[in-house]
């Protein structure tokens, strides 16, 4: 219950510090903690060593909110779309020199999280353009996955209660 008492009290700008700030040291903690070799089910299950990804999405919030920092993104943000695929490369490729499992727990969540926060960022400031993503992700296909994965998503969860 920190968190809203954080959007609360402070304003926009000091939260999106706030939200970078921690992310880096939620990261900064998983990655001590695995190179103390202390049990991975317990880094995964702690909420400090995985706020990160949630504070990337609230600093995301953050910057739709702010005029400014929407500028500023200003061209790239017709790129940023961009950005899963080099963060598959990044972590396709830091597989292939170590131990699969360590970069996916280490930085891997972190830096799945910011590619597709891009691509998030992405999508909302180019709403309402005729980009090729924007095309992509409003075309029938797309809808019509969305409207299959939402059925299966109810399903699952109809299921999950019912067996409560």
């Amino acid at each position: 219950m920190i968190w809203p008492l954080v959007v609360w009290r402070f304003k926009r700008r000091t939260i999106l510090r706030i939200a970078i700030a921690f992310a880096a040291l939620g990261l900064l903690l998983r990655l001590a903690l695995i190179s103390l070799h202390v049990n991975y089910d317990y880094i995964a299950q702690n909420l400090f060593t995985r706020a990160d990804t949630l504070l990337i999405g609230a600093a995301c919030a953050c910057i739709m909110r702010d005029d400014k920092a929407r500028r500023a993104l200003g061209h790239a943000r017709k790129w940023l779309w961009a950005a899963p695929l080099v963060a598959f490369a990044v972590i396709k490729a830091s597989q292939a020199f170590g131990n699969r499992l360590f970069v996916e727990r280490s930085f891997g969540y972190t830096v799945i999280a910011l590619a597709f926060a891009c691509l998030l960022l992405c999508l909302v400031l180019t709403a309402g353009e005729r980009t090729l993503i924007q095309r992509f992700f409003c075309s029938r296909l797309m809808r019509a996955a969305v409207d299959t994965a939402i059925q299966h998503t109810s399903g699952i969860y109809s299921f999950d209660i019912s067996c409560s």
